[in-house]
C-alpha cells in the first residue's frame, strides 16, 4: 500500500509541473496570436499547413450587456426582442451568444431594440489542428 501512496505523490508532483509548463505555453501562445494573425493578413491567406498542422484564423461571436447599461435595462430590451429565455435569473451570455451566432448563419438581423443594450462582437484567434 505504501508504494501506491508514494506513486500518488509522485504523479501529483508531475501533474503540478506539467500544469505550470502548460501555463507558460499558453502565455506564449497568447503573445504570438497578434503577430501570427498579422502575418496571415499580410500574406492574404486564410490557412496554411506547417509541420503537420493546419493553421487558420477563426472568429467567434460573443454577446454581453453593454458596459454602461444596467442589468434591468438589458433584460427589458431582451424581453422586448422576445429573447427573455436568456434572462432568468440573469443574462445567459453563452446562450445569447449562441443565438446570435445562429442568427448570423441564417442571415437574420439583430433586433433594433437591442442596439446600445447588448454588445455583440466577433473575436478572432489563430488555431492549429492536426492535418
Amino acid at each position: 500500500m505504501i508504494d501506491q501512496v508514494k506513486r500518488f505523490v509522485e504523479l501529483t508532483k508531475q501533474k503540478r509541473a506539467f500544469d505550470a509548463e502548460v501555463k507558460l505555453i499558453n502565455s506564449e501562445l497568447k503573445q504570438l496570436q497578434d503577430p501570427v494573425m498579422t502575418y496571415f493578413n499580410d500574406q492574404g491567406v486564410q490557412s496554411m499547413n506547417v509541420d503537420g498542422m493546419t493553421m487558420f484564423i477563426t472568429g467567434k461571436l460573443y454577446a454581453k450587456r453593454c458596459p454602461d447599461v444596467s442589468l434591468d435595462d438589458a433584460i427589458k430590451a431582451l424581453e422586448e426582442a422576445r429573447l427573455d429565455s436568456f434572462t432568468a435569473p440573469a443574462i445567459n451570455t453563452q446562450g445569447l451568444s449562441k443565438y446570435f451566432r445562429e442568427a448570423e448563419e441564417n442571415g437574420e438581423e439583430v433586433p433594433s431594440c437591442l442596439e446600445g443594450k447588448i454588445d455583440v462582437n466577433r473575436y478572432y484567434e489563430v488555431v492549429a489542428r492536426k492535418s
